[in-house]
Parts: C-alpha cells; sequence; structure tokens
C-alpha cells in the first residue's frame, strides 16, 4: 500500500513536471511569436522609411513633351482629322494612343475641332467618337 501510496506521488510529481515543462515551451513559443512580430514591425519601417527617402530624391520636373514647329502642328493635325474621317468611329483611348495623347487632350482637340466647324461627330459615353 506505502508502495503504491509512493508510485501515485511520483506518477502526479511526472504529470506535474511535465505540465509545468508545457507551460514553460508555451510561454517561450509565445515570446518567440511576439519578438518575430516586433521585428518584422521594426523591418517594415525601416523599408517604408527607405521608399520614402527614394521617392523625396526623384522630381518630376517637366513631362517629356517636345514644343513642335507650326508645320509639324498643322501636319499632326491634318492627320489627326484624316484619322478620324477614315475610321469614322474609333475608341478614344485608341485615338490617343496613336497619336501619343492623353484621353482628355483628344477629347479637347475633338471639342476644338467640332466648335469650328471642322469635324461633326459626336462623343458617346466619352469613350467613343463617331
Amino acid at each position: 500500500m506505502v508502495l503504491l501510496t509512493e508510485k501515485r506521488k511520483q506518477l502526479e510529481a511526472d504529470l506535474q513536471l511535465r505540465k509545468e515543462e508545457e507551460a514553460r515551451q508555451e510561454a517561450d513559443e509565445r515570446m518567440r511569436k511576439e519578438e518575430e512580430r516586433i521585428a518584422k514591425e521594426i523591418q517594415e519601417k525601416r523599408e517604408h522609411e527607405e521608399y520614402l527617402l527614394l521617392k523625396e530624391s526623384f522630381a518630376v520636373e517637366d513631362e517629356g513633351q517636345e514644343a513642335l514647329d507650326e508645320e509639324t502642328q498643322r501636319n499632326l493635325l491634318l492627320e489627326f482629322i484624316d484619322f478620324l474621317k477614315t475610321k469614322k468611329v474609333v475608341q478614344l483611348d485608341d485615338l490617343g494612343a496613336h497619336f501619343n495623347l492623353k484621353i482628355h487632350e483628344v477629347v479637347e482637340r475633338l471639342e476644338s475641332l467640332q466648335e469650328d466647324g471642322t469635324i461633326n461627330g459626336g462623343l458617346h459615353l466619352s469613350t467613343m467618337f463617331y
């Protein structure tokens, strides 16, 4: 009977040690994960600061459009008008891509040509000229 009691106490002590070891391991794991999270936040903050410094070092002074002489502008305008007359219906983004213009520049040019009577047509949902 004494032997069983001692054996039982030994098992309970072993069980208690196992539980303490598991608790210690869980605490270590939580600590490790927290350290990893903090290290990751520090790294992300450092990278963001480096990005901001790099971003500040770049400056856009001018857009790269060259000034065209009057003859070249007239030729481009005539080519623009001929393109419209040939295609009849054209997507504004295709027209802009063909003449290296932004969409708002295409719309402005179309409106200007319509106002002076050079072309007739309409914009359809701001995506197409017909």
